[in-house]
């Protein structure tokens, strides 16, 4: 007999809804009945109690489905299609691939506060009580989405972060070149009307503004970009649902909501153009210059590992850097990036061999870690280094969160036959300095460690380093766009 046990062992985790049809066309029954017979399942049936759906809608599953692959993927695909604001914001994220600031999960997220939708707050615990997002980082936060929902995108989520900086700084001089909005109120990942945006601006073009005869009122532009190819229709769905709230709304000032990407589907690029909503290309935008400038950032970060071996490297580092120093912004995730890449081109020329960017750890397909540059000295060395473009000086709490990442690197490589005899170390690379602390920490750890060796440079050594190795073009670089 057709049981709701018997079609979630069937089918895997299911919204009752769902459930409801089968049993009415398996067993010919009435949809009370139907009804009556999800209510009363019990045993190996459980509900998902933390998220809420529309409709009062609720998600099934039996007690062996519980975080597996099966039921994060069913999930997933349950809340899109019911179309919940929790469901939009796990495609969007999607889209991302998979790791963003926690300025832009609020951008993707629901509502500040102060509406019959689902808030940030609330996607955030629904999100959280199942593990399909984590905090990560000590400074620079970030929120990942499960490794079971990232999905493998054209551009990765580091190409994404630095893409996004750039990008703002390119709109950001747009829009004052041409005079649409107010010259110093644009603000980055700013608010409007209890929802949180990429850009925020007010603007006083007349189509925007109200009058009175006590003052002129501005109306407001909202932008929202995605550096993402070929950006999907569910993917642009969360802007559709903020912008239609945002609308819906009393007495709300006039506002122009914009979508950019890179490059959409047919269909997503149809769906924002039938809400009404300005949708654009960074090429149609900011002009073809523009974009040449972001493609080869992505050229030179997507292929950084081949790039570690070519003599161009260093010209194509200091092409970009050229470029960008002329923008106004802050570019922190691009010149990390960068700096990486010199480090380990360094490293390639001083001892050869094996050098590999953002080396992943992985156990039981989980990544265990994630190291800036790995090189393989010889047959006798493993040389691991964290790379930090900062201008801040590296505190303690940033030396215990490397010191985790140690530990893990370690006896990961350790299980690794090939590495029995090899030494390891870890060194700390920052263009800027160390607190007293860090310094104090660093030393302690150092002198009692004894099962592989720890050591650490500030701007200074590094600078010094490279002109032990006659690199000219390195000391160049660091010189001229890592200064403190």
């Amino acid at each position: 007999m057709t049981t709701v046990e018997s079609i979630l062992e069937h089918n895997g985790p299911m919204l009752a809804s769902e459930i409801k049809e089968i049993l009415m066309s398996t067993l010919n029954i009435t949809d009370v009945a139907a009804r009556q017979q999800i209510s009363r399942a019990k045993g190996k049936v459980e509900r998902l109690k933390s998220f809420s759906f529309p409709k009062n809608e609720y998600f099934l599953f039996l007690k062996n489905h519980y975080k597996t692959e099966l039921f994060y993927s069913n999930l997933t695909e349950a809340l899109i299609k019911s179309r919940s604001a929790t469901g939009n914001t796990i495609a969007a994220f999607q889209c991302l691939s998979g790791k963003i600031c926690e300025e832009k999960f609020k951008v993707i997220a629901g509502a500040k506060s102060g509406t019959k939708r689902k808030t940030l707050d609330s996607i955030s615990k629904e999100l959280k009580s199942v593990d399909l997002i984590q905090e990560i980082g000590y400074e620079d936060k970030k929120i990942s989405l499960s490794s079971q929902l990232s999905k493998q995108n054209e551009l990765s989520d580091e190409i994404v972060g630095v893409i996004d900086e750039v990008l703002f700084a390119n709109l950001q001089e747009w829009l004052k070149k041409n005079s649409l909005v107010s010259y110093n109120k644009i603000e980055h990942y700013g608010e409007f009307s209890d929802y949180y945006w990429d850009i925020t601006a007010p603007t006083y073009l007349r189509p925007f503004i109200t009058k009175t005869s006590d003052y002129v009122k501005p109306g407001f532009l909202v932008v929202d970009y995605f550096p993402q190819t070929n950006v999907s229709a569910k993917a642009v769905e969360y802007f559709v649902s903020k912008v239609s709230s945002v609308a819906a709304k009393r007495n709300i000032r006039p506002f122009l909501p914009i979508f950019i990407a890179l490059s959409y589907t047919q269909d997503a690029f149809n769906k924002l153009k039938e809400n009404n909503i300005f949708a654009t290309t960074i090429a149609n935008l900011l002009g073809k210059e523009n974009e040449k400038l972001l493609y080869s950032i992505i050229d030179t970060l997507r292929d950084m590992n081949k790039k570690i071996l070519k003599d161009d490297s260093i010209e194509s580092i200091n092409k970009i850097l050229k470029e960008v120093v002329k923008l106004d912004g802050k570019f922190n995730n691009l010149k990390g990036s960068l700096f990486e890449l010199l480090t380990a081109n360094a490293m390639f020329k001083i001892h050869g061999g094996y050098v590999e960017i953002n080396k992943k750890f992985y156990e039981k397909n989980l990544t265990l870690a994630e190291v800036d540059v790995m090189c393989v000295v010889g047959n006798s060395e493993i040389l691991i280094i964290e790379c930090k473009a900062y201008k801040n000086l590296i505190d303690e709490k940033f030396i215990e969160e490397w010191n985790n990442k140690i530990s893990k690197t370690y006896n990961w490589l350790r299980k690794q036959n090939e590495n029995n005899d090899k030494k390891i170390t870890f060194e700390y690379w920052t263009t800027s300095d160390f607190t007293e602390e860090a310094q104090k920490l660093l030393a302690e750890k150092s002198s009692i460690t004894k099962k592989y060796t720890i050591n650490w440079k500030n701007r200074i050594e590094i600078l010094n380093f490279f002109r032990a190795h006659n690199l000219s073009e390195q000391c160049k670089i660091l010189n001229e766009y890592y200064s403190v």
